[in-house]
């Protein structure tokens, strides 16, 4: 997780350093967020279901803002998040006829990038739109197993590469405001709303083949400093 954990932030440090250059003709955010609020699966075949359950996280924003239009700012947002997600799934088999239910949860690490525009109503006051992609790294899971104890597949067991694909990739769509606290920082509350694309869930020998997805319904919360 550790090695995981270095190479995301080692991704983050390139991507700041790359704008470091022109960080002067553009302004800068930098910032604080935490988020909590609904997650769930979404798949691609009707013997599997779920119930909605909940995720929580927070990380480091990086706000660049590289074009004035009047009263609005448009550029690029970055960011390094710590993602916490967990649900139930249920999924019917027909040899041997049952139901497996399993609580899951899952760790990831997220890179959002994002096109965002920021409205300036007045002075202390911000209305702020993203929309982009976001890439995930997964470090850890647990599944709290509820199946048939005949066949072998009772109990809590990790989650893993052999279970999980490592990387997600999705949509990211944002919005919220800026109220200014002084001349340079902003408390930042909103919700965000993210759209697995990639498959995450490896098939085993028991569940049918499958697309299985992750979604998540998130208010945040965020300081928000201008560097420049």
């Amino acid at each position: 997780m550790l090695k995981k954990f270095n190479k995301m932030s080692l991704i983050v440090m390139v991507i700041i350093l790359s704008f470091a250059g022109i960080a002067n003709a553009m302004n800068l955010d930098v910032g604080l967020k935490g988020f909590g609020g609904l997650a769930g699966g979404t798949t691609d075949t009707s013997a599997k279901t779920g119930k909605i359950g909940y995720a929580a996280g927070g990380g480091l924003i990086l706000n660049f803002y590289a074009v004035d239009l009047g009263k609005m700012s448009v550029g690029l947002s970055y960011g390094l998040e710590y993602l916490y997600l967990a649900y139930t799934s249920e999924t019917t088999i027909t040899t041997p006829p049952t139901v497996l239910t399993a609580d899951v949860s899952y760790s990831y690490l997220k890179i959002p990038l994002t096109v965002k525009g920021a409205f300036h109503v007045r002075d202390n006051l911000i209305i702020t739109g993203d929309a982009g992609t976001f890439f995930g790294v997964f470090v850890g899971g647990k599944s709290d197993n509820t199946f048939d104890p005949s066949i072998g597949q009772d109990g809590e067991a990790d989650l893993d590469k052999d279970t999980t694909y490592t990387l997600d990739i999705g949509l990211r769509f944002a919005a919220g405001v800026e109220i200014g606290i002084t001349e340079n920082m902003k408390l930042s509350p909103g919700v965000l709303f993210d759209f697995g694309l990639r498959d995450t869930s490896k098939d085993d020998e028991l569940s049918p083949s499958s697309k299985d997805t992750f979604w998540e319904f998130n208010a945040f919360i965020g300081l928000v400093y201008r560097l420049f």
